[in-house]
């Protein structure tokens, strides 16, 4: 089976392009499944515990109050996402799955790109991205500069796709041709 990861920077076009995959493979999106381990009533109560919110809301609202405590977030919500990547990969497995996709914003912040076979580095023009992350987010710029601070330049970002066998798309806004530059596994 080959492991196949889609990142890049926030609001880049990661989602869209997985999409695509999704068509005729088995994909994961994990910002799709920190969305589910929210709604876990035992992450509830470790974040409730450890911060006093326990609603994705509310721990949205703690980090634009302190951005320092991202770091507990992740390590609660992380814990669980990662049981749900064994989960996916396992059933993949057991599928007979040629390729299984990923689609992981922080694959090189959180050092996990050697866990991938190979790497599809999604990029936008940082208007581009603001101005899609401000649809989706309710116009929320503070967060937006807070996120992608914490992300890798796009210099950086480029290198480490290239040194660990990826690809870097560049996608201007049109999901037609973002679908075109996408590698074809189907042959």
């Amino acid at each position: 089976m080959i492991k196949i990861v889609i990142t890049g920077g926030i609001a880049s076009g990661k989602s869209t392009a997985l999409n695509y995959f999704k068509k005729k493979f088995y994909t994961l999106n994990a910002d799709a499944e920190i969305g589910k381990i929210y709604n876990m009533q035992k992450i509830a109560d470790e974040l409730k515990h450890n911060l006093g919110v326990a609603t994705k809301e509310e721990v949205r609202e703690e980090i634009k109050k302190n951005p320092y405590k991202m770091r507990v977030i992740e390590r609660i919500l992380y814990k669980q996402l990662n049981k749900n990547f064994m989960y996916f990969e396992r059933m993949c497995r057991r599928k007979n799955q040629k390729y299984c996709f990923y689609e992981i914003p922080l694959v090189f912040e959180k050092n996990m790109q050697r866990n991938y076979d190979f790497i599809i580095n999604i990029e936008s023009s940082l208007f581009k991205q603001k101005s899609n992350f401000l649809k989706r987010q309710h116009g929320d710029a503070k967060l937006f500069h807070f996120l992608k601070n914490n992300q890798l330049t796009l210099e950086k970002r480029r290198a480490l796709t290239k040194k660990y066998n990826g690809i870097t798309i560049l996608n201007s806004g049109c999901s037609f041709q973002l679908k075109n530059k996408l590698p074809n596994f189907t042959r």
